[in-house]
């Protein structure tokens, strides 16, 4: 017969081997990595909101109509990105306190289609952007051509966004 010890050890060992087994299904079960990048991203999202007040500041103490413009573009993109970082924020106190979204149809093929096709725009949107940047260089218009071009590369993002939307959707088809 087993003494009380023994079988206390083999209970602990038993337990530690299921933990392990959890651990690769759960890579993080305690949600601490979830947790540094939810830090992280509020952290970031702090700087993003100074960073906007700071070109609305320059953009309102210049006397230069192209300087404040440019300097309101920056603002605005940082209160863009000031938007997106709360919003992912959001979405992962969701996933860290359990909450999850209310389980909708998934969206027809029809729908798949004006996201390809909203690709292959942003595609042919930056391909022209790129055109008139080329086109402001010929003219010496420096300012034009960096708005064009960055206009270029915004949209060559969103194409990749696009097209991870297009990925997720067809893999969440799968069975």
């Amino acid at each position: 017969m087993m003494d009380t010890e023994e079988r206390a050890a083999r209970r602990l060992q038993h337990s530690s081997a299921e933990a392990h087994i959890d651990a690769l299904h759960h890579p993080d079960p305690c949600g601490m990595r979830l947790m540094a990048l939810l830090v992280a991203i509020e952290k970031q999202s702090g700087e993003e909101g100074k960073s906007a007040a700071a070109y609305a500041r320059l953009a309102r103490a210049t006397h230069d109509v192209e300087v404040a413009t440019l300097m309101r573009v920056l603002a605005d993109d940082h209160e863009r990105r000031l938007r997106l970082l709360r919003q992912m924020g959001s979405a992962l106190r969701d996933r860290l306190n359990w909450v999850t979204p209310a389980d909708e149809p998934c969206p027809g093929d029809e729908w798949l289609q004006v996201v390809r096709g909203l690709e292959q725009d942003e595609r042919r949107g930056s391909l022209a952007l790129r055109n008139l940047a080329s086109q402001a260089r010929a003219e010496g218009d420096t300012l034009a051509r960096l708005l064009l071009e960055c206009m270029a590369t915004d949209g060559d993002q969103h194409a990749l966004l696009l097209k991870f939307v297009g990925r997720r959707r067809l893999s969440s088809q799968q069975p």
